[in-house]
């Protein structure tokens, strides 16, 4: 009210200012203002005209919103009038979701399953392989067992039976059985005791696993045994063979020399000269009819030598020659000696080989004939 008082009052006074050509200062001042008061009315005007758009626009998209609810509303009771379908008991809208998923997730495990399924088959082959290696193995080396075995009883009787001293020949084989100790006992162990159908605490199952390690190793280690044997055998022998020759020549030599030195009858040793000479002649004819070997040599030429010279030393221990024979004579019955205890000694203890071997292998067989009759390879499920 009071601007419009103002304003009443400026055109008042404006109106009174154009009847009079000159104007006053209160005149001015009143123009100045009512200038001011237009302008602040056309802002006014402006901003109300601007106020009103907005406001036009925000009803249109209040309506705008509201119409779109109301289609929402229609097309959701549309889709609630629609009937829902079943696939097992479970809507389509949620069977659609998990029925993929629950495929997928069965593949996966059936893949995993499957995955296991084959690694436990390829474990119980390769068990069944391993297992059929060893006791067929038990038979592939049977032959050459045998024919090490019969070598070896050849030879404890050749050595027993020999008649020089040399060394007898043997025949050596290769018994193959390093070939499966090769495997290690784990694969033993995890072949017939943890993957066999015998129970675990069964102590014939143990045993019967226990003689196929220690069977085989023992054949594998009994073959260089064998051949190391052998050639102790051998040196032994040749060195007693070169003893035996080395006094041999000694005694050739003594009666040589002394055949000649006690020739005449006049000579004291004549006697004792003449009796080795029919001893030596006696050997000699004896060994060119086929009869040279030690144990002839021992019984035709050192055993009556050495009578002879005990029957001479008895009644003359003056007597050089004899006393020197009897020398050379106590050494060939040392070399006796040591060959009987070598020829003993050998021939029991390739014997003895031939027994163990022999031993060893029905060991074998028996633990064969165990694992075929009474074992099996776990299945695929408990393996």
């Amino acid at each position: 009210m009071r601007k419009i008082s103002i304003l009443i009052f400026c055109l008042f006074l404006t109106s009174y200012s154009y009847s009079d050509v000159s104007r006053s200062p209160v005149e001015e001042c009143c123009s100045d203002i009512v200038f001011q008061l237009n302008e602040q009315n056309k802002i006014l005007s402006e901003q109300t005209v601007a106020i009103q758009n907005r406001t036009f626009e925000t009803n249109e998209i209040n309506t705008y919103l509201s119409k779109l609810s109301d289609l929402m509303l229609s097309q959701k009771e549309d889709i609630s009038s629609i009937p829902k379908n079943k696939i097992l008991g479970i809507p389509e809208n949620l069977a659609i979701i998990l029925f993929p998923a629950l495929i997928t997730l069965m593949i996966f495990f059936l893949g995993e399953i499957l995955k296991w399924y084959r690694k436990q088959e390829m474990k119980r082959n390769e068990t069944k392989e391993y297992r059929e290696v060893i006791l067929n193995w038990i038979d592939l080396i049977n032959n050459p067992i045998q024919k090490q075995i019969e070598a070896c009883d050849k030879i404890a009787v050749d050595i027993l039976n020999s008649q020089n001293i040399h060394p007898e020949r043997m025949e050596y084989r290769k018994m193959l059985a390093d070939k499966i100790d090769s495997i290690g006992v784990d694969r033993f162990i995890n072949t017939f005791m943890i993957n066999s159908t015998a129970p675990k605490s069964d102590a014939k199952n143990d045993k019967m696993t226990y003689n196929l390690v220690s069977q085989f190793n023992f054949l594998k280690s009994i073959e260089p045994n064998l051949s190391e044997t052998y050639k102790e055998y051998q040196v032994q022998t040749l060195a007693l063979m070169d003893e035996w020759n080395s006094e041999f020549m000694k005694l050739n030599d003594l009666t040589s020399s002394w055949a000649v030195k006690a020739k005449n009858k006049s000579h004291p040793y004549f006697v004792f000269n003449s009796n080795v000479a029919k001893i030596v002649n006696g050997y000699i004819l004896k060994s060119q009819q086929g009869e040279n070997n030690t144990v002839n040599t021992i019984n035709n030429l050192i055993s009556p030598l050495t009578a002879l010279t005990n029957d001479e030393l008895a009644n003359n221990l003056e007597n050089e020659y004899a006393f020197e024979m009897s020398s050379i004579l106590q050494q060939f019955r040392i070399i006796d000696k040591k060959w009987n205890i070598n020829v003993k000694g050998y021939s029991y203890l390739f014997s003895g080989m031939a027994k163990s071997i022999n031993n060893s292998y029905s060991t074998l067989l028996d633990a064969k004939k165990y694992f075929k009759n009474e074992t099996e390879v776990k299945g695929v499920l408990s393996i």
